[in-house]
C-alpha cells in the first residue's frame, strides 16, 4: 500500500512540472484568441500561441550552434488550456536582416519588403503532443515573423478559420490585431559568451 502511495504521489509530481513547463513555454510565445460559434449555439474561444522552438533563440554559428528553432504553435481551448487536436495550417515565414530593414517597412505590412520569404510551409502535427504544429527550420540572426492560416477542427467538429501575422517583439508594428506577446527575436549566441569581447580583463 505505502509503494503504491508513493507511486501516485511521483506520478502526479511528474504530471504537475509537465504542466508547469508547458505553461511557461506557453506564456514564452505571443498569442490571438479566435472567438467561435459552436453547434449548439455556445459561444468558445480557440487559442492559437506562436514562437519558436527553445527559447530564447540563436542563430546558426558552425561548431557552436545549430540554430535550429523551429516555428512552434499550441492550439488549444482558452478557457480550459484543453489541447484541439485537429487543424490545417500553413506558414508564411518574413524575415528581415536588422531593425533598420524593418523600420524602413511599410505598414500594413508588405511581404515584398521582406528581406527573404518562405511561403506556404506546412505546420506539421508533433506526434506525442495533442494541440501542437511545428515547422521545422534553422534560422540565423535576424528578426522573424510568421502568417498563419488555414483552419482549426474544433471538439464539437466545428471548423474555425485561422488567418494571422505574428511577428517577433522588435517589429510588433506588423501584428495582426489581437495578437499580443512576443517570442523573441534571434540572438547572437557569441554574445551569451563569457569572458567576451564586451569584458574587459585585467593583463
Amino acid at each position: 500500500m505505502k509503494h503504491t502511495t508513493l507511486s501516485l504521489l511521483g506520478v502526479m509530481a511528474a504530471v504537475t512540472l509537465i504542466s508547469v513547463i508547458a505553461s511557461q513555454e506557453a506564456y514564452a510565445h505571443g498569442n490571438i484568441k479566435i472567438p467561435l460559434t459552436i453547434a449548439n449555439g455556445e459561444q468558445r474561444t480557440v487559442q492559437v500561441v506562436l514562437g519558436h522552438t527553445n527559447e530564447p533563440s540563436y542563430g546558426n554559428e558552425p561548431g557552436t550552434w545549430d540554430g535550429i528553432h523551429g516555428v512552434d504553435i499550441t492550439v488549444r481551448d482558452a478557457d480550459t488550456k484543453l489541447p484541439i487536436k485537429t487543424a490545417n495550417l500553413k506558414v508564411d515565414k518574413y524575415f528581415f536582416k536588422n531593425q533598420k530593414k524593418v523600420d524602413k517597412a511599410s505598414v500594413p505590412f508588405n511581404p515584398t519588403d521582406a528581406d527573404a520569404k518562405d511561403l506556404g510551409v506546412t505546420a506539421g502535427a508533433v506526434f506525442g503532443q495533442p494541440g501542437k504544429f511545428l515547422a521545422r527550420q534553422m534560422v540565423i540572426d535576424g528578426i522573424y515573423g510568421y502568417r498563419v492560416y488555414g483552419t482549426v477542427t474544433y471538439f464539437d467538429g466545428t471548423n474555425v478559420p485561422v488567418d494571422f501575422t505574428g511577428f517577433c517583439s522588435d517589429a510588433s508594428k506588423f501584428n495582426s490585431p489581437g495578437f499580443s506577446g512576443g517570442y523573441g527575436c534571434i540572438g547572437d549566441i557569441k554574445d551569451t559568451k563569457f569572458p567576451g569581447k564586451k569584458h574587459k580583463m585585467k593583463d
